[in-house]
């Protein structure tokens, strides 16, 4: 039986479950997007999350998430997005906390698979960035299982994705990441988040592919960020032996119009 992961990227959700970010109710349209997929995708094994999940980065929120994931009874793993409180996501979810105060990651071994999430967020700054340390410790990683078809997960795209603003706030060492990436011929995929759109690129052997926000929406292309009206969606991933296909999945009928003045 295939593999089946649901990525989820940039709800960014607020404490108040029924406030909104402008005038967009974050939490209801990360509901909506769940009870789609329930209908239209089968189960899933695993659920991912590419950052940017607590807008507000407060406590609470991430004890809201954790609860509506611990209700969906299916295995997840996250990383940090620029939007995100790396303290509080270690006390809600110490089980994936790891060793090291300086990232939130992980490394997951599955049949035929490794999956990896790399903690991309840079304090104080919305662009991105690894880090020696951490790039070290993927490289004896992927030394380590040179054979695993791998995917790694991380929420800064490490190419440019063709829109001028959004690539000022890029991943800023995405040289160094490629040059580790430049003979691990067994990485696939890597699965990114903060763009807010579908995306696909291409890192040597790997694919790079941008999951669309499970809020709103920006235009591709620009100097400026501009909301797209484009339904909210999630990638669903789906291994096969060693094999891999992907799909984004939207949901139809909402269609958020955000403010940029909220």
């Amino acid at each position: 039986m295939p593999i089946r992961i649901l990525q989820l990227s940039d709800p960014h959700l607020l404490s108040d479950p029924d406030s909104r970010l402008r005038d967009v109710p974050t939490w209801r349209s990360f509901r909506q997007v769940l009870r789609h997929l329930d209908r239209e995708a089968s189960g899933f094994d695993w659920v991912i999350l590419t950052g940017d999940l607590a807008h507000d980065e407060r406590r609470e929120t991430y004890r809201l998430l954790r609860r509506t994931l611990e209700a969906r009874n299916t295995p997840w793993r996250m990383i940090p997005g620029n939007h995100d409180c790396r303290a509080f996501m270690r006390e809600v979810f110490p089980e994936m906390a790891g060793s090291g105060r300086d990232s939130f990651g992980f490394c997951l071994d599955l049949p035929g698979w490794k999956l990896v999430g790399l903690d991309s967020r840079l304090p104080g700054s919305v662009s991105g960035r690894v880090g020696r340390r951490q790039l070290d410790w993927l490289r004896k990683e992927l030394e380590a299982d040179s054979r695993v078809p791998t995917i790694l997960f991380i929420h800064h795209p490490p190419v440019p994705v063709g829109c001028p603003w959004l690539d000022r706030i890029g991943l800023e060492d995405a040289e160094h990441l490629q040059r580790v990436l430049a003979a691990a011929f067994q990485v696939r995929l890597i699965c990114c988040g903060h763009v807010h759109h579908e995306f696909r690129g291409q890192l040597g052997e790997a694919a790079v592919l941008a999951a669309p926000s499970t809020a709103f929406q920006f235009l591709p292309q620009g100097e400026i960020p501009e909301f797209d009206p484009a339904p909210p969606g999630a990638r669903i991933l789906e291994l096969d032996g060693s094999r891999w296909r992907t799909r984004v999945v939207r949901v139809p009928e909402l269609i958020w119009v955000p403010n940029p003045d909220a």
